[in-house]
């Protein structure tokens, strides 16, 4: 299978970004780069993958994947494409104690956020085919 990432690392389009490499064995950084007025850092290699939105966790998937079209529409939508090798845990920073439905491939849940906003969820990448990703919000946990 030919590995799937992103050429330079970070490609950015409006209000959408490309990022990470999991065919590489050792760390790859961007650090301190802007779209829409937020500041992004990224980490990425085989193992992890990891992308922070103004210093916060926006997105993390262990082991390292390749995420296409990562756009978030308004803060109660966002949708992506992610590729890798192996099942991947994928941990999402959100708004804290939220409904969300996640979607990924034919497959949806309702899930709550944590009080720190993050949501957590595994995707099975060992097909090599990629899976799209839908996060959408439901209502504010009581």
């Amino acid at each position: 299978m030919k590995d799937i990432h992103v050429e330079g690392i970070v490609l950015s389009g409006e209000n959408m970004i490309n990022f990470g490499n999991f065919g590489v064995s050792e760390k790859q950084k961007v650090n301190d780069f802007t779209l829409a007025n937020d500041t992004y850092s990224l980490r990425t290699y085989n193992q992890a993958t990891k992308l922070e939105k103004n210093d916060q966790l926006a997105f993390e998937t262990v082991p390292g994947t390749a995420v296409h079209k990562f756009y978030k529409k308004n803060k109660d939508y966002l949708e992506f494409t992610v590729y890798g090798s192996a099942s991947t845990i994928i941990t999402v920073g959100l708004e804290p104690s939220t409904l969300y439905r996640i979607k990924t491939g034919k497959d949806s849940t309702g899930m709550e956020s944590n009080s720190s906003g993050k949501v957590k969820f595994s995707v099975d990448l060992s097909s090599g085919k990629p899976v799209e990703v839908t996060i959408e919000r439901l209502d504010k946990a009581e």
